[in-house]
């Protein structure tokens, strides 16, 4: 399935495409994910509520039964993503004059810097959801809460419970030393970011056409005033996770199959990152389901490299106690995880963090 990259490539919007290439390195859960355009400010998402009966043997001269599967279809509503990008005219004039050899003029690095910060900004969305801002759409967090009927100990698998539960509990207990590792597996019927507002035709974000306007430079001082140019830049985003979303009315516990989550990660022996942890939180999608993305923090990533056997052991020799003077090197934190080489990407520490409450 397609990026946002790629899908602003192939309409060929060049203002996305090219503000998107900017980001491809600094926002890698962004440009990593899954997205799928819809032509309004709302879509529909399936949600599976119960399997269809299976097929079964059926001697000659008897008819056989019906049944199908039930969905339920359900409506989510892209959000409004977007900002003010302004510069004071003199200075934007200044740097031009000065730097007029350069490929982009001042206005133009402003606006691209605004767009990182927003897509940064989206990227905290995806994870902690309401948490990050109430105004926008539910995230990874909310659609796996550490409740007693959504969890399972190391102890257990997800077979034990038909899938159904997101959270694996890997057990630490150190107070506010705690991380989680995402696993995602996108498709139409998963988890996907969503693009909207006339996508099929439109670019992700839209910037309207500057103007020039007089503003105070500094907010403190509300009466100075100077000459300033100033646009608009907006978009519309959402994202489904098996038809499941936090704001559905009576809807206590999400049950989506669509994102798993590995919580209370800590530094201590056995609670942290190891392949263990992933083998268990990967095999908790179902029977031939495998996630498509994990995300990460840079601490975990360590640790999962250091789980490992050392690629090599070096001595300092002369040195006195010999068991004192033996340090063990690590394999760098992996890329990618299994058989599949599904892709790990290492996020902001202000995205995923390692100085979580443990849940409990």
């Amino acid at each position: 399935m397609p990026n946002a990259l790629q899908i602003a490539q192939v309409r060929q919007t060049q203002f996305s495409a090219g503000l998107l290439s900017t980001v491809v390195d600094e926002n890698p859960l962004f440009s990593a994910f899954d997205f799928r355009t819809v032509n309004g400010l709302s879509f529909l998402s399936l949600a599976l509520v119960r399997r269809p009966d299976p097929a079964g043997f059926v001697p000659l001269g008897e008819g056989f039964e019906s049944s199908e599967a039930a969905f339920e279809l359900r409506k989510f509503d892209c959000y409004r993503l977007g900002g003010l990008v302004k510069t004071e005219v003199d200075s934007e004039n200044l740097w031009n004059q000065e730097n007029s050899l350069l490929r982009w003029e001042w206005f133009d690095i402003q606006t691209e810097e605004k767009f990182k910060e927003s897509i940064f900004n989206l990227e905290k969305q995806m994870i902690l959801g309401l948490v990050n801002d109430a105004n926008g759409f539910p995230g990874a967090k909310d659609l796996t809460p550490f409740q007693s009927a959504n969890v399972i100990t190391m102890a257990e698998n997800g077979a034990k419970y038909k899938y159904a539960r997101a959270v694996l509990n890997a057990g630490g207990t150190t107070s506010d030393t705690g991380s989680s590792v995402y696993a995602f597996r996108f498709g139409e019927k998963e988890c996907q970011g969503i693009i909207g507002n006339g996508a099929s035709s439109a670019e992700f974000l839209q910037i309207d056409e500057p103007t020039e306007q007089f503003l105070a430079p500094k907010a403190s001082e509300p009466t100075k005033l100077s000459l300033h140019k100033a646009a608009q830049m907006r978009g519309y985003v959402g994202m489904t996770c098996t038809g499941s979303n936090e704001l559905v009315e009576g809807q206590l516990l999400p049950t989506q199959y669509g994102i798993r989550r590995i919580t209370n990660l800590t530094a201590e022996a056995g609670k942290s990152l190891s392949d263990l942890h992933m083998t268990k939180v990967s095999r908790m999608f179902g029977t031939g389901k495998s996630p498509s993305l994990y995300a990460m923090s840079e601490r975990s990533g360590e640790q999962l490299a250091a789980s490992r056997a050392p690629v090599a052991t070096h001595f300092n020799m002369g040195g006195g106690d010999a068991a004192a003077q033996q340090a063990n090197q690590y394999p760098d934190p992996p890329m990618t995880w299994g058989r599949l080489n599904t892709p790990i990407v290492y996020v902001s520490p202000d995205v995923i963090v390692d100085t979580d409450v443990i849940e409990a």
